[in-house]
């Protein structure tokens, strides 16, 4: 017998629990009391053990004494209810009558009777007392498992019969099952379990469900959350799916909160002259029995202009709401309890009670007082504060970690919480475990366990990230960050490496350095970007205008760049390394209508809202795109778009997502049909006459590919998403590689190929060593295979293992020498490789919006197609169309022609190698875009990723990365890595930030609702400057974030097309929607991320009118997930400042757009 474990300790006493048996009884596994008294049995079970118990057969009792095994009844509350959703009836004390009865949904009420003649069990019932069955027959099968849970009551089923499947759970009470036979298979959990049956069989419940119940943690702080609506003048509370809800205030200067609504409604209003001063709101919801607290809401009304704020007083930390409600401490004294230590430092840093005298003590063993380490801003549970194994009472610098200490510091180190955290534990439809430590009063997460991978953060006592600690498979990825007075990260720590950051009295960067290396210089006006200079001694200037729009860049004091403005619209780009004047036309509009290139290359705009055209052209060649939306339905979107005689008709219904292409043959080719599915566990595309289906794993990387139904590829990872292990059907190779903690690749290990056979047990590889040997910047790799390679000053490799050699112009690529001769590149001002000259042939690229349009190679001209969903699809040469059939991850498999016939076909491996499996070389050749769609360069083997180029044979980017403020600390933040060093599920189009492939739709779901939008009119045709800063460069380089939003987006508008069709009430008119939620707590890490850098959450970047239907659908998990990943993703891309914030502005902007697009499709 076993007795679950649990938060609820129940020591087991000697209460008699009767367990009467007539006739026959079979035992399997699990019945669970606190004490068991057995009648007219035989025999006891072998799992029953008791410390006193008493047994009587026939009256009589038997001899001997049993020991019983001291226990705890587990705690299964909160998984019970997570079973619970909006679909749940609520029922006062009912009764039930007739001749059948099944609940169709989950009940929640007081008590609930069933006397009916048939009972169906098949959801959960929670009730507060009783629940009572009096019936012939009481059933649940397997696949309708249930579970019956009395939080006080008894629970008491009779009937002729009994057949069930589920949990029945009364752990304030009894359990009584009487009929004449009873099959059960499921679990008992109650203090007082009583049995009468003729013929009983009891069998266990599944291990794996009781363990999710048990496990599962129900989140402690409640969703509602606050809007201000600007046009109505009223703050406006939404609390979604609650039974009652009371509204509590309390105004600035007031000992406590007062009651100020009771409402059992959605949504309470406040009107903008109700709000005196500063107010703190907090909202107290019940539902299904359980009431919860809201996250504290502070507005503040000064002359009429309300927006939200923060309130601490005392300047403690801790806003003064929680120190009153919550705390009991005195929001006007930051140490209470006058003990020497702030409130705020005992509640979010020391972990004690801000009412009770804490003593001096030394929390950590370290040598160091508590108060001593609080004056140092050491951490006082951690002895190694800067884990450099240098404890930190003999630690010169105890926050600057010592790179070369030569220590081993301590990984395993105790998670510590306060009282505001709050923990969250729960499982995904595929069962794997989340859980989830953070402050719900400041959004800090600090302990996250995704099936596996720990991630610890600790904090000092101004709230900044010192330290984060992730562990899996027995490996530890250390990162310390240290900070100035002003919060300002100055050193970044990992894998014995140290990046360091200068800063102005503004808090611009002025200085970078890794190791001994300076990266770069820079001088500033107020926050503008006057001067860069590079530590190989390149350098960079530029100017600006009166209204902040750059004027000129000056290269090595020559003169790249020039713009010219009107009202803040360009009118002429000159780009002097080139030779060439872009001149910009507008219409009446003030939409761009033209750009115009002094070399021939021109850009033509027409259209309407409905129907938008592009010509491209250049000297006597030409291209035209349009686009155009064929049907908008409900559930349903269909967009063509023609490039010249070719159309591409993407279609996105009934959660499939198709494409294919009509040529100027009339005939269908490049056909793609993609099921769009919320799971990530199988999935199955059909690209042309091939199904391919992906096989994933436990956490959502895909494990193994079939072609046809047979297997050919297969992936193994470690326990940090790292690509350890390839097999390949079509190289015919097993592949393993090998890390070392920050994301450098040590080996790579070629073995035939032997799929499925242990790693172990793989013999006769040929293994390639990768060895990094400068002492000052470990990421640099400084030889491969052997072969040497040098470096300049800036991470900028000098000389290749292959020999061949580079000259750089800043961090960009001037030229590269190697057998075949000397290859040269221009760029444009914007960052872009337009120009390339290699071997005597000289190539111009033509871009728009982004999009490498087309280019010109010696004449010959090729133009690039574009499906609706904004990737490339194809190109044409020559007077002939050619088509791009693709994967899954958007390689280029093969390339048909106008009749369908398959000219050419494409064979990769994980990191790009390829070949041309078979076809027309010539062609094949020809085409430079290939894996994941990147621009391959022949003369090189390097694929060009706008920003930087990619060695597939290394499998990493050639210099580092454009982003040198050191983010993340492991693979995701090393300089050089390659997408994370998981090939197989990331991808960077732009080299400056992996993101997760979108598997769900690749790329083309967000563009296509856009369509639907405003923005409709593309982002080329908008002039405002607004618009223009947040789409401009600094957008460029988070652009690829868009990727792993996209693979989102499915799943949210499939839950709000359902949502909708249950409607029974259609809401009408508009709501003010905040992008970044301003009060709900699952928002948090995303409004911490917008206050710091300043921008509100009022902003009318973050504001947006949606239909009150969609408006109302939209504060679900799926949304807060989204926004928070994206904007937590794109903030953390850089410590500077301003670039965190142009970068939270552009991200913000795409969200805003999106956002319109699901409100053109929102029916109310």
């Amino acid at each position: 017998m076993k007795i679950f474990y649990g938060k609820i300790r129940k020591r087991l006493c000697a209460l008699l629990l009767v367990m009467t048996v007539f006739v026959s009884a079979v035992y399997q596994n699990e019945v669970y009391a606190e004490n068991i008294s057995l009648g007219d049995i035989a025999s006891l079970p072998d799992s029953l053990q008791a410390q006193t118990l008493e047994v009587k057969v026939d009256g009589h009792g038997l001899n001997g004494k049993h020991e019983y095994e001291e226990k705890e009844i587990a705690d299964y509350k909160d998984g019970i209810l997570m079973t619970l959703n909006e679909e749940t009836a609520v029922l006062e004390s009912e009764t039930f009558t007739g001749d059948v009865y099944k609940n169709q949904t989950s009940l929640y009420g007081n008590a609930l009777i069933t006397e009916a003649g048939h009972c169906t069990l098949t959801k959960s019932i929670v009730t507060e007392s009783d629940i009572k069955f009096s019936s012939q027959t009481i059933s649940a099968e397997a696949e309708d498992s249930a579970v019956l849970y009395s939080k006080t009551g008894s629970i008491e089923l009779q009937a002729d019969v009994i057949h069930f499947t589920g949990i029945l759970y009364a752990p304030e009470a009894s359990i009584t099952l009487s009929a004449k036979e009873i099959q059960w298979n499921g679990a008992l959990i109650a203090k007082n379990i009583s049995i009468e049956s003729d013929k009983l069989e009891i069998r266990g419940y599944s291990d794996s469900e009781m363990k999710k119940l048990k496990w599962m943690q129900e989140e402690k702080i409640n969703s509602s959350y606050t809007v201000l609506d600007e046009d109505n003048r009223k703050l406006v509370f939404h609390m979604e799916n609650y039974d009652e809800t009371e509204i509590y205030v309390r105004q600035e200067n007031s000992p406590s909160f007062e009651l100020l609504a009771v409402t059992e409604e959605d949504t309470y209003e406040i009107n903008y002259d109700e709000i005196q001063g500063i107010s703190e709101y907090r909202t107290v919801t019940k539902r299904f029995g359980e009431t919860q607290n809201s996250s504290i809401f502070t507005y503040s009304n000064q002359n009429g202009e309300v927006e939200e704020t923060v309130l601490d007083s005392d300047g403690d930390r801790i806003p003064d709401g929680y120190e009153i409600w919550d705390l009991g401490t005195d929001p006007y004294a930051a140490d209470t309890d006058g003990d020497g230590f702030p409130d705020g430092y005992e509640v979010y840093v020391l972990y004690t009670d801000p009412l009770e005298v804490t003593g001096d003590a030394d929390s950590d063993g370290d040598g160091l007082s508590d108060k001593t380490e609080m004056e140092l801003g050491t951490n006082p549970h951690l002895a190694d504060s800067d884990f450099d194994g240098l404890i930190d009472s003999t630690d010169p610098e105890p926050m600057l970690t010592d790179v070369e200490s030569g220590q081993v510091p301590d990984y395993e180190v105790e998670t510590k919480t306060g009282v505001f955290d709050i923990c969250i534990r729960y499982y995904d439809e595929n069962g794997t475990e989340f859980e989830t430590i953070y402050d719900y009063t400041d959004g800090h997460s600090i302990y996250l366990n995704q099936n596996g991978k720990a991630t610890q953060r600790f904090y000092n006592q101004d709230g900044y990230e010192t330290v984060s600690i992730q562990k899996a498979d027995g490996e530890y990825i250390i990162n310390t960050t240290s900070y100035d007075e002003n919060g300002n990260a100055v050193s970044v720590n990992y894998n014995g490496m140290r990046y360091c950051y200068a800063y102005d009295e503004d808090g611009n960067v002025i200085k970078s350095t890794a190791g001994d290396r300076v990266l770069e210089e820079n001088s500033y006006s107020g926050e503008q970007l006057t001067e860069v200079v590079y530590g190989n001694g390149d350098r960079q200037k530029m100017e600006y205008d009166e209204e902040g729009n750059l004027v000129k860049v000056i290269k090595n004091d020559e003169i790249a760049y020039e713009w010219e403005y009107e009202e803040n619209r360009p009118l002429f780009y000159h780009d002097y390394l080139e030779d060439k004047i872009y001149t910009y036309t507008y219409d009446e509009n003030n939409y761009l209508s033209q750009i115009q290139c002094s070399d021939g290359f021109t850009v033509d705009y027409s259209g309407s809202d409905e129907y938008q055209e592009v010509t491209y052209s250049y000297g006597e060649e030409s291209i035209y795109k349009a686009i155009n939306i064929l049907e908008e339905e409900e559930d349903s979107l269909k967009v063509e778009v023609m490039n010249g005689e070719d159309t591409n008709v993407m279609e996105l219904e009934n959660n499939t997502l198709t494409s294919h292409f009509v040529t100027s043959e009339n005939v269908t080719v490049a056909e793609s049909e993609k099921e769009i599915t919320e799971e990530q566990s199988v999935e199955t595309e059909k690209n042309s006459e091939e199904v391919i289906e992906y096989q994933y794993d436990e956490n959502g990387n895909i494990a193994e590919v079939k072609t046809d139904g047979v297997v050919t590829a297969a992936y193994e990872y470690d326990g940090f998403g790292q690509l350890i292990r390839e097999d390949s059907l079509e190289s015919g190779t097993t592949v393993i590689n090998e890390y070392d903690t920050g994301g450098n690749i040590l080996s790579s290990t070629e073995y035939a190929l032997n799929m499925g056979a242990e790693t172990d047990d793989l013999a006769g590889g040929k293994q390639i060593v990768y060895e990094y040997g400068d002492q000052q910047w470990g990421d640099l790799l400084t030889a491969y295979n052997g072969a040497e390679i040098t470096y300049d000053e800036i991470g900028n490799p000098i000389k290749y293992y292959n020999g061949m050699t580079f000259e750089w112009n800043g961090k960009q690529l001037a030229s590269v020498e190697n057998e075949g001769g000397t290859t040269t590149y221009s760029y444009n001002g914007d960052g872009l490789r337009t120009g390339k000259n290699t071997a005597g042939e000289q190539t111009e690229y033509f871009w728009e919006n982004g999009n490498l349009i087309g280019e010109n190679r010696n004449g010959n001209v090729i133009w690039y197609m574009y499906d609706a969903g904004n990737t490339i699809a194809g190109f044409q040469y020559d007077g002939n169309s050619y088509y791009f059939n693709k994967n899954l991850q958007g390689d280029i498999v093969s390339i048909v022609d106008s009749s369908g016939a398959v000219l050419v076909e494409y064979e990769y491996d994980a990191w790009g190698k390829t070949t041309v499996a078979s076809g027309d070389e010539t062609l094949g050749n020809l085409n430079p875009i290939k894996y994941r769609g990147y621009y391959y360069d022949n003369e090189t083997g390097f694929y060009y990723l706008q920003s930087r180029y990619y060695d597939a044979n290394t499998g990493r980017f050639l210099n580092a990365d454009y982003h040198l403020d050191y983010g993340a600390g492991n693979a995701e933040g090393n300089l050089f890595t390659y997408a994370a060093n998981n090939s197989v599920m990331r991808v960077d189009p732009t080299g400056g930030q992996s993101v997760v492939i979108t598997i769900i739709t690749v790329v083309v779901v967000l563009v296509l609702v856009s369509y639907l939008s405003s923005s409709f009119i593309p982002t080329w045709r908008k002039n405002s400057k607004k618009l223009a800063e947040a789409m401009g460069r600094e957008l460029t380089k988070i652009g690829s974030t868009l990727g792993y939003y996209k693979s989102l987006v499915d799943a949210l508008w499939a839950d709000y097309s359902q949502s909708f069709a249950r409607a029974k009430k259609k809401l009408t008119g508009t709501e003010i929607h905040h992008i970044v939620a301003k009060g709900a707590y699952k928002a948090t890490e995303a409004r911490k991320v917008l206050n710091s850098v300043g921008i509100s959450v009022e902003s009318s970047l973050n504001k947006i009118p949606l239909k009150k239907g969609l408006h109302k659908r939209l504060h679900t998990n799926m949304y807060y997930k989204i926004v928070n990943e994206m904007v937590v993703k794109c903030y953390n891309m850089s410590n500077i400042k301003q670039r965190q914030k142009r970068n939270v502005s552009g991200v913000l902007e795409i969200l805003y757009n999106t956002l319109k697009g699901l409100n053109k499709m929102a029916p109310f």
